[in-house]
């Protein structure tokens, strides 16, 4: 095993954790990072392959962070590298952190072309600093960040509907009324789901009476939309 290569121990490492075993799979991508030339696609490969090992293990959280922190100091731009440090320092409540590392992926993350990357990983960065924004109180300034990365991907229904939702929540319903329009141009339900975004605008300002005369007109029109039921819900 010894005179294996890289690229051999990160398919080693994959086919361990194909087959549930995460002990021999973390050791595999280990011995691939630490065999690897510094800064290589094999390394990178290899830190991909430790943190989705020990993301299957939630105790093992301080270990993949500092694998995560490890990998950063090599890779410092690499947009997946980054929106997983954000996740993890948003589960420990460290929203601030968070956001940095989510701000920099949105603003100078990069992808390694030669290796498996998420297609949408811009979108995704944007809507998580979006999100981490709005749990900090900063809904304007998330709204600005989801307005931008928008301008950027029209076609991205990820960004579109977290757009939609914070619009809805500070109560701007001719804005939220737009967006829906756009996201649901060819549903058969688009005017009635126009009333439950209209309902749930309304329910955001506690406006209860012809929040909830809304939200039932649409949902006895046969709207099932997520949007719908959650603000009748409430």
């Amino acid at each position: 095993r010894g005179e294996l290569t890289p690229r051999l121990w990160i398919a080693l490492g994959e086919a361990y954790g194909t087959l549930n075993q995460p002990i021999f799979a973390e050791q595999a991508f280990l011995q691939a990072v630490r065999t690897a030339p510094r800064g290589s696609t094999e390394m990178l490969e290899g830190y991909y392959g430790l943190l989705t090992t020990l993301a299957a293990n939630p105790t093992q959280r301080e270990r993949q962070i500092m694998a995560c922190v490890e990998a950063l100091e090599i890779y410092p731009l690499d947009a997946q590298l980054l929106c997983a440090m954000g996740g993890y320092l948003q589960a420990q409540g460290r929203l601030d952190l968070a956001e940095r590392s989510f701000r920099t992926a949105v603003q100078y993350g990069q992808v390694d072309l030669e290796t498996w990357h998420l297609v949408e990983i811009a979108e995704v960065a944007a809507a998580c600093l979006g999100m981490t924004l709005r749990l900090q109180g900063k809904e304007d300034e998330a709204r600005g960040v989801l307005e931008e990365a928008l301008d950027r991907a029209r076609g991205s229904l990820r960004i579109r509907r977290q757009l939609l939702d914070l619009n809805i929540r500070q109560g701007r319903e001719d804005h939220a009324i737009r967006l829906a329009g756009q996201l649901y141009a060819n549903a058969d339900d688009a005017v009635a789901i126009a009333d439950a975004v209209r309902g749930a605008c309304k329910a955001a300002k506690q406006d209860w009476v012809p929040a909830l005369a809304l939200l039932q007109s649409a949902y006895r029109a046969g709207c099932r939309d997520p949007l719908c039921l959650r603000w009748l819900s409430v």
